[in-house]
């Protein structure tokens, strides 16, 4: 197992898309340790606008790379440039940075997820700050974009392997789908990541706890679906719901996270 994943802290995340929020298995999560967060912006977009229940900005910012490799849906340039580009620019100036991916069979090939993983990677090993700005890689991994598991287990391995080679903080977040899966899958496609689970439903959450629970994966960085009606759109509510501990790094300031992909209206 990674030394970054063993020494690290965990993060929580929240999202206007989706919000998401990191916790461990021992005990229901202290929602009110929640003092940081981390929210999504288009590449070469403004910094993003402040999450709903909040009253300061984000304190991290997550470039939203869903639409790379053939499925730009939106009209904004979602390319390999435009994500390492707008990575770059935004660790270079100091800010606390991730890099969004959500691998889908129908926009690009296995291989092509790695070289886009590996050269975005090695790009970043050249931007100043990269060893305490740049966290790494959210990969959006879910059942309905249609990869097999085992394709999965295999980016997420490749992806360790190249973030190993990267200096300082930077890992990756595993932004799943907990009840779309059996557990001992979902428990094998996380690897040693950063889980990111969505916790969208009493569903979700419930196999959030029981893997936690069962399989050791007792941090979660929980994604929390804010454009749902009340409970389900607020953080403080859903972390509560969730066992374990939010995710903090002290290299990001000892916050605890929460993940606030907020990518609509376009800004």
């Amino acid at each position: 197992m990674s030394l970054r994943f063993r020494n690290a802290s965990r993060i929580v995340a929240v999202t206007s898309m989706a919000v998401a929020v990191l916790l461990s298995a021992a005990s229901p999560a202290s929602a009110t340790s929640i003092n940081a967060y981390m929210m999504d912006t288009f590449p070469y977009h403004s910094f993003p606008p402040t999450a709903p229940y909040w009253s300061t900005g984000a304190n991290a910012v997550q470039v939203f790379g869903q639409g790379s490799l053939g499925c730009i849906t939106t009209g904004i340039n979602q390319s390999q440039g435009a994500l390492e580009g707008s990575t770059g620019q935004w660790v270079q100036a100091g800010y606390q940075t991730a890099t969004e991916i959500a691998p889908q069979s129908g926009c690009g090939t296995l291989a092509a997820y790695e070289s886009e993983i590996y050269n975005i990677a090695n790009y970043m090993k050249s931007i100043a700050n990269v060893s305490t700005k740049w966290g790494g890689f959210v990969l959006n991994e879910e059942p309905g974009y249609d990869f097999k598991a085992a394709d999965l287990e295999s980016l997420n391995l490749y992806t360790q392997s190249v973030m190993d080679t990267v200096p300082g903080l930077g890992w990756y977040w595993v932004e799943g789908q907990p009840n779309g899966w059996d557990l001992a899958t979902y428990s094998t496609i996380l690897e040693s990541s950063w889980p990111s689970s969505e916790a969208y439903t009493s569903s979700m959450v419930n196999a959030i706890n029981v893997e936690a629970n069962s399989y050791g994966h007792n941090v979660n960085m929980l994604t929390i679906e804010n454009q749902s009606t009340y409970p389900w759109d607020d953080y403080v509510w859903v972390a509560n719901q969730v066992v374990g501990y939010n995710w903090n790094n002290c290299t990001w300031g000892c916050g605890s996270y929460f993940d606030d992909q907020y990518v609509y209206p376009y800004w």
